[in-house]
């Protein structure tokens, strides 16, 4: 039926999903539990299905390797600016950019691809009746987002089973439970809605490889966890393993196999300390294109004060008004390295990369301050600006999944 590759990667039929087999990601912040070498060249797929453009799902060395990509078709939702499907393009690859909720016919059956405008998921049915739903690491809102769909007793679902973020400080044992809590009712609401015969966890098959977010892996629940959870849902749970073909035993050595690799890791990454003037000449820059392409009269938030143990300083940051600082308080709102700072300001989708990576410590009274500051960037990524199609209560104190996950300390 399938055949799992690692980590969120697979190939149905002729569909090969989210390839990412090796190499680090999120600013070194993660590496996969177990590296697998696989030819993308020899195996056999017409279509690349790509979830959202985190190099987790997007990773876009594994895509380079394909030699003939003017013979494979990507995959993708449809979104405001394009970006992804017009980079592909540029790299050789035919495309189909989905439109929400329409049904695409394909080789084997067909797909329909629901997407928030940055995540997305797809329920694709065979010609042979089966149907498989894929909510990968999908945001899900509530159980109205999935019942529109009027799909249950799906044959094969596909679920991260863990975070994958930033989930508590160091020392905080309980903000880690609480973010395993907030994917275990998402989880719920996909099995009450979808009813699948077969669950197929995924997505979750890293560890935080940095010496910065290192200490998260000891909070990280285990694979035995996970079939508990999924036992007193009355789920099927088959745990996949790298380079295996769906059987009827699959997953029966899974636990163990993915418990030993979890045993092995250590950390592989260390900081690279980047020069404070480098980082205010990039401050400059991307503060020029704020204030370009947004109605900055319209934007109006307190300035944040980000730690820089590397620099040992706590800078004063201040998009409205072009501030970068150093400053002689010792409270902030958030600390992380030079390099994760200078990320964040070159990279518009940066601020998600350094949550991501877990390579931060913030401060739980003073979040919100930083998300405020960094939100409108942020947004930009997607094709987003103040004053055009973005409004300041989308930008401020907005609702997300780590203001949630602190809201109520």
């Amino acid at each position: 039926m399938f055949r799992f590759l690692n980590h969120s990667s697979f190939i149905m039929d002729s569909i090969l999903v989210d390839p990412w087999f090796k190499d680090s990601i999120f600013l070194n912040g993660w590496n996969l539990l177990k590296e697998f070498e696989y030819d993308i060249n020899s195996m056999y797929y017409e279509y690349i299905w790509i979830s959202h453009e985190h190099p987790d799902h997007f990773h876009i060395p594994t895509l380079k390797q394909i030699k003939h990509p003017n013979l494979k078709t990507i995959i993708f939702h449809k979104t405001l600016d394009s970006k992804v499907i017009e980079f592909v393009k540029k790299m050789g690859f035919k495309t189909i950019e989905c439109e929400n909720n329409q049904w695409y016919d394909l080789p084997f059956g067909k797909m329909m691809v629901h997407s928030n405008g940055f995540d997305s998921m797809f329920i694709y049915k065979t010609k042979s009746g089966k149907t498989i739903v894929n909510m990968n690491d999908y945001q899900l809102k509530d159980a109205e987002e999935l019942e529109q769909f009027g799909i249950t007793d799906v044959d094969y679902l596909f679920s991260q089973f863990s975070y994958a973020n930033w989930a508590g400080n160091k020392e905080d044992a309980m903000m880690p439970k609480k973010a395993q809590r907030i994917i275990y009712d998402r989880l719920s609401i996909q099995f009450k809605v979808f009813k699948p015969k077969n669950w197929i966890p995924c997505a979750s098959f890293v560890y935080f490889s940095h010496e910065d977010n290192f200490y998260m892996n000891q909070y990280t629940p285990t694979i035995s966890d996970i079939k508990r959870f999924a036992d007193s849902k009355n789920v099927n749970c088959i745990f996949p393993t790298p380079d295996m073909v769906h059987n009827e035993r699959m997953g029966d050595n899974a636990i163990q196999y993915w418990t030993t690799m979890k045993k092995m890791i250590s950390p592989k990454h260390k900081n690279n300390v980047q020069p404070l003037e480098e980082v205010k000449v990039s401050f400059l820059k991307m503060c020029d294109e704020i204030h370009d392409k947004n109605d900055m009269s319209l934007f109006d938030a307190e300035e944040t004060y980000i730690s820089v143990p590397d620099w040992g300083n706590v800078i004063k940051y201040d998009i409205k008004n072009i501030t970068f600082e150093i400053v002689s308080q010792l409270e902030n709102d958030i600390e992380m390295s030079s390099e994760c700072l200078h990320f964040l300001i070159k990279n518009k989708w940066g601020r998600g990369t350094v949550l991501i990576s877990g390579r931060c410590q913030i401060n739980y009274e003073k979040a919100n301050n930083f998300f405020n500051q960094t939100n409108l960037w942020y947004n930009n990524n997607i094709g987003k600006y103040l004053g055009k199609n973005l409004v300041l209560n989308e930008v401020v104190n907005q609702d997300n999944f780590y203001q949630r996950l602190i809201g109520d300390l």
